[in-house]
This record gives structure tokens, C-alpha cells and sequence, in this order.
């Protein structure tokens, strides 16, 4: 039976969402946003389907594309594609092989099979309501890529699962073992962002703030939860809100992943719920020796396995033959190889990914959404263990605070690491792609499904629990948790700037010092925490610099003298945050841009370090007296001071004049996030 779909335009919410014999209702609010009610699942998936395809059908139509390996029938060959908007990129043809292989779409299919059956309901409903849309709108062709026909249940699965692989597909595609046989040398064979493979998964371009509230840490009110997502601003995975309900079942509204049926963090009756991605290393690489006189053979416990070359015919826009690509491939995963990461003769790898065919993401979330209290968010986290990448934070309505990385994570026991990672590339795989590396010469030495919810840590308190993308071990500057196994990451890291500033801000509210009033939290007095703009980095170090650069005025820059004095006024200046009016800001940005470029890190330039034992003491105030370092601050302010100068931008023009995004219209809409 055809579905049914009323459309409400509303500015505010009615209080009655049905309309007849209508079961699924989509009704916008002033701003658009997405409220879907229904009385069932599907029709849930239904109604959430369509409007995304309203909103978003190009995205959308992309995506699909992608997750199927047909880009390059569409945009042409040797098209550079990032895999997501803060990704690897990669060209076309190899993309689509990238997909085809690293993803089976049987696989996918028997897993999803297995899961409830509400999950294969909203999948089937979104189906519905995406080709719904679709098949009653005349619509413009998209600029880049469109549907090459309906929309199925395999395109959403796929999209889900490729999904769970954020932090593994996502990230090692461009250095696995695909080649074009026939091709040309190019320089668009396969790209990279040149700084992002030799990045620990702490500094890559994606995060998030959350921060829970228990009733031990308000002054008045109900707990609070503030989710600060960091998730990119185009693409598939942009932030989309959507409320869905059912009624007596279902009440849950948040932010959801572009083809998601449901949020993926946000709020229902009595619990709110936030993700930070993590550090757990999803991905472990399994060390092969080719064998010399056959090397498509290697060896596992002395038996011979096959190392097998998929080759794929690859559409391409504009010829008439598709284009070979091969894929090297093991039973136990693609193959990876040292030289694509510019190591020449480093090795050969087989690639393991937790997340590969994590099918159980979407049951995870549906779960989480209808918890009542963070102990249900834990239970379900720890049945399900099916978040792919991320830390979760929870807060529910008797003020009880919930923090953990409750997620898919490899299963290798610590004597296996002891006994199995002292490959001959370890150390360098370690250094250049901050993954794991095993003996994969022995089966004993492989990860064996992901690792016991017991030994995953997490912690239920009732003052404040929070994460900015550190490590988990200090969601509270009273608490310190431990690893229970290396794919956590290093342990005893001390804080980055931004968790370190979290946590003094959360401990001096608590105490009442910040100047915002009485001792501890009020929804007004977190707001305000949130709105303040602060750079803690030119907290710590503009003082110092502005002094450095008031001494010497003039830099040498590649021959010749470049005059900073107009950037060291504007840095003295400056109110040291970056609030639309702050001037002198883009200044600082610039110098920190630079100096990343020259290989400086924020502990170098530190006097003083954080330490991981002293989160609140460390770091202070103040500019290293290494000479090389700073040096090295006066020529990045000098690139800075010219940069500015041949843009025709004032060292003291304000921060929204400066930064800001474009709309539809071409008009300059000014924010205040600071530049990752």
C-alpha cells in the first residue's frame, strides 16, 4: 500500500501532528527544520527520507555514487575527490575502486539482516520517501553528480556502513594497493593532503566539545548538556537536524550523518547524549612478507595465502572503454603498502578495520535514542558496542553524568601487542600513519572481533564529565582513566590547548572565580562559558610574542626586510579572542599557520608544558627562551605581515570582516569559529 505524507510549513510546532488517515507527518519549523512523526519505523525512515532528499538530493545523489563506486561515470577520470569535505582525496576511478572492494555488498546485506528488525524498517521507509520525492518534483539536473536510478536499500546500507568507516576506509584508502596497469605516469593518480598521513588522529581535521552537567554541579535549573560538533560545514556528513516521534515509542531530536534515518547524538524526554571523536585506533595493520619467488604468496603459520589482483572495469565519463584498475586484496583484508606513504621497500600490510562491516551503528543509536537514564546508555553501549569512531557523553534528567569509549574497538590483548609488534616496520608505520603494526606472519597475532565491554572504560559521576577530542583518560580534572589495550592509544597524555582550556573553564565556574557569578552551573552561565570566544593559546603567548615582535621590527624574509611593527600593534592590541569585533585576531591565526608550516609545535612553543598529572597547573603563561624557536616566530610574523599586505587586509581589521563563509546569494555571512 502506497504511503501516505502530509507536509506541514508551520513557524511553530502544531500540537496536533496527524492529519486524517495520514501516518507519516513531516512538518517544518520557522528555521526548517525537519519533524517527522509517524506510527511506525518506516514510516519514521519515510518522512526523514524525504525531506533530506528536499533539502539535500545533489548530496545525497553524491554520495550514492560514491559508496557504489560510480564517480568517474559521472565527473570523468583523473577528477581529484576528496572522500569526505575534511578527508583524503583521491582520483575518481580510484575512488570507485577504493569502494567496490574495500565494502561487500553481500556482506553488508547478511549483516544488516541480523539486525533488528526497526533498523531494516527505517531503511525501507527512507528508500520510500527519498524516491518519493524524487519520482513527484521536476527537478534541475545536480551540478556534478545525479541519480543514476532509484534509490535502494543496498545504497542506504552501503552509505551506513561506509559511514562506521570514517575513521578507517576514510583515512587509508589513498595508500592501499591500487594501481591503473595501462595508465600514464600522472601526478593525479592518487592525492593526499601532504600533512595528513604523518597526523596522530588527535590533530586530523574533524572533532567535537561535549560537556555534561550533573546536579553535584548546578547552582539551579535541570542538568545540562552542551554538544559543539565539529563536523564540516558541505558535504554528506554536514549537520542536519531532524525531531522524529513516535508516539509511546520514540522521541528523539539531534543532529544525524547525511542518509541516516535517525540522530546520532542529541535529546529525548529525560537524557541528552553527545559524541566526540576519539583516538582509539580502529584500523590495525598486519605485516606480510611477499614471498621472493612468488609474491603474490605469503605466509600464515607456515601455510601459504594468497595475495589476489581484483581488477575492475571502471566507467568513465567522455570514453568508450572502461578503464582497468586493480585492487590487491586478502581474504583477511587490502593490502597496504609502505611505499605509498613515500617509505620506499618498507613493507607490505594487510589492513584490518573494525568498522569494515560494522552493521550495527544504526540499532546502536536507535537504541541509545529511546534510553531513559545514562545507565540504559551505558547498558546499551556496552550490549551493542557499535559506535564506529567516537566517545560518548550522556546526562539524564536525575542529574546523573555518563562518559566512555563505549565502541568498536579491535580486540588484541596486551600479550598479543607484546609478543606480536616487533615487525621490522613498526616503528616507521608507527611514525608516518599512527597505526598499529602486527606480525601478520601469525594467526594468533590478528584482531580477534572487537574487544569485551568490560574492558572498555567509561565513568558515571553527578558533577561534570566532558571531552574535547583528548585522550579519555580525563574527562574530569578529579579523574583519571586507564587503557586496558594499545588501540586506545598512548596513555598519560597530557591535554591539547582546547580540552585544557574545558576543563580550567568548567573548574573555575564550579568555583565560582570566573567572574560570571555565583559558584557552579546555571543554563544562562554555560551559555555565557560558550559564547566567550576565548584563544587560550594568545592567552598563554601573545604577550610574549607582541614583546618579541616589538624588539625586532624588522625581519629578513627570504633576502629581503619585511616591517611587522603593524602586526605587532594589532597583536597588542587585541582582546585575545576571536569575537566578531575582535581586531587583530586573523593576525595570531595567520602566525599559528605558520608556524605549523615550519614544523613548530605548541609544546615547543610553550615555556612551560602541559603535564599530564597537572591538567589545571599546566600549561602557564609564557614564550620559550629558545632562540631557533623564536626565531622561527619572527619569520613566521614577517610571511604574516606580507600575506596581509598583498591581500590588501589590515593587521587590526576585525575578526567577522575577515572570516566568514559566502551563501547562496553571495552574501558574507561572518562567524566566529576559529580556523582548525
Amino acid at each position: 500500500m502506497k504511503r501516505l505524507l502530509a507536509l506541514i510549513y508551520t513557524a511553530t510546532m502544531t500540537t496536533n501532528l496527524f492529519a486524517g488517515t495520514t501516518d507519516t507527518v513531516v512538518e517544518r519549523t520557522g528555521h526548517g527544520l525537519v519533524h517527522v512523526t509517524a506510527d511506525t519505523y518506516k514510516g519514521i525512515g519515510y518522512g526523514v527520507g524525504y525531506a533530506y532528499a528536499e533539502d539535500n538530493r545533489c548530496l545525497l545523489a553524491y554520495r550514492i555514487a560514491q559508496v557504489n563506486g560510480r564517480l568517474a561515470e559521472q565527473v570523468g577520470a583523473d577528477k581529484i575527490e576528496k572522500i569526505l569535505a575534511e578527508s583524503h582525496s583521491m582520483s575518481s576511478q580510484r575512488m570507485d575502486a577504493l569502494f567496490r572492494t574495500y565494502y561487500d555488498t553481500k556482506a553488508i546485506r547478511e549483516g544488516f539482516n541480523k539486525e533488528p528488525k526497526a533498523v531494516r524498517d527505517l531503511a525501507e521507509g527512507y528508500v520510500e520517501g527519498a524516491n518519493h520525492y524524487l519520482d513527484t518534483h521536476k527537478l534541475a539536473a545536480c551540478e556534478r553528480v545525479n541519480f543514476t536510478g532509484k534509490v535502494t536499500v543496498d545504497d542506504i546500507y552501503r552509505l551506513w556502513v561506509a559511514a562506521a568507516g570514517l575513521a578507517g576506509a576514510e583515512f587509508v584508502g589513498p595508500f592501499l594497493a591500487i594501481t591503473e596497469p595501462n595508465a600514464a605516469k600522472t601526478k593525479t593518480s592518487a592525492v593526499t593532503q601532504n600533512s595528513f598521513a604523518a597526523a596522530t588522529v588527535a590533530e586530523r581535521p574533524i572533532g567535537s566539545n561535549a560537556l555534561a552537567i550533573g546536579r553535584e554541579g548546578l547552582a539551579e535549573g535541570g542538568p545540562l548538556h552542551l554538544y559543539n560538533p565539529h563536523f564540516p560545514w558541505g558535504g554528506i556528513q554536514r549537520t542536519y537536524i531532524v525531531h522524529a516521534r513516535i508516539p509511546g515509542e520514540l522521541d528523539v531530536m539531534g543532529p544525524m550523518l547525511g542518509g541516516f534515518p535517525l540522530p546520532v547524538s542529541g535529546f529525548n524526554q529525560t537524557m541528552a547524549w553527545g559524541l566526540t571523536f576519539s583516538n582509539t585506533q580502529r584500523l590495525t595493520l598486519m605485516e606480510i612478507k611477499p614471498q621472493a619467488k612468488d609474491p603474490t604468496h605469503y605466509l600464515v603459520d607456515g601455510k601459504m595465502h594468497k595475495i589476489t589482483t581484483k581488477t575492475l572495469a571502471i566507467k568513465v565519463k567522455g570514453e568508450a572503454k572502461p578503464r582497468k584498475v586493480n585492487v590487491q586484496m586478502t581474504k583477511e583484508g587490502p593490502v597496504l603498502l609502505a611505499s605509498t606513504l613515500g617509505i620506499p621497500d618498507g613493507g607490505t600490510f594487510i589492513v584490518t578495520d573494525v568498522n569494515r562491516n560494522n552493521t550495527r551503528l544504526v540499532s546502536q543509536w536507535l537504541d541509545v535514542a529511546k534510553a531513559k537514564d545514562v545507565q540504559q546508555v551505558k547498558a546499551s553501549l556496552d550490549a551493542i558496542r557499535g559506535v564506529p569512531w567516537s566517545y560518548t557523553t550522556a546526562v539524564d534528567a536525575k542529574g546523573d553524568i555518563l562518559f566512555g569509549e563505549i565502541s568498536a574497538v579491535p580486540n588484541i590483548p596486551a600479550d598479543v601487542y607484546q609478543n606480536c609488534g616487533n615487525t621490522s616496520s613498526a616503528a616507521n608505520m608507527q611514525a608516518m600513519f599512527d597505526a598499529i603494526t602486527l606480525d601478520g606472519a601469525r594467526s594468533a597475532c590478528y584482531p580477534k572481533g572487537t574487544l569485551a565491554a568490560e574492558l572498555l572504560p567509561s565513568v558515571i559521576r553527578a558533577d561534570y564529565l566532558g571531552n574535547s577530542n583528548n585522550n579519555f583518560e580525563i574527562p574530569n580534572a578529579q579523574v583519571q582513566l586507564a587503557a586496558s589495550t594499545k588501540a586506545f592509544g598512548p596513555s598519560k597524555v597530557p591535554l591539547q590547548l582546547r580540552p585544557s582550556l574545558a576543563l580550567k573553564m568548567i573548574e573555575g565556574r564550579l568555583a565560582g572565580t570566573d567572574n560570571l557569578g555565583a559558584a557552579k552551573f546555571t543554563a544562562k552561565s554555560l551559555k555565557q562559558l560558550f559564547d566567550d570566544k576565548r584563544n587560550y593559546a594568545a592567552e598563554l603567548l601573545a604577550a610574549d610574542i607582541a614583546a618579541l615582535c616589538k624588539a625586532t621590527p624588522s625581519v629578513k624574509l627570504e633576502g629581503n626586510s619585511v616591517d611587522i611593527s603593524a602586526v605587532c600593534s594589532a597583536l597588542t592590541a587585541w582582546d585575545r579572542k576571536n569575537a566578531l569585533t575582535s581586531r587583530g585576531a586573523h593576525v595570531f591565526g595567520g602566525l599559528w599557520v605558520a608556524l605549523q608550516d615550519q614544523g613548530i609545535t605548541t609544546e615547543q612553543l610553550l615555556a612551560t608544558p602541559p603535564a599530564f598529572d597537572k591538567p589545571l597547573a599546566t600549561p602557564s603563561p609564557g614564550l620559550t627562551t629558545d632562540a631557533k624557536v623564536r626565531d622561527a616566530v619572527l619569520t613566521a610574523l614577517a610571511r604574516v605581515a606580507k600575506a596581509l599586505q598583498s591581500a590588501g587586509i589590515a593587521p587590526d581589521a576585525a575578526w567577522g570582516d575577515v572570516h566568514f563563509v559566502t551563501d547562496a546569494n553571495n552574501k558574507k555571512i561572518r562567524h566566529t569559529g576559529r580556523p582548525c
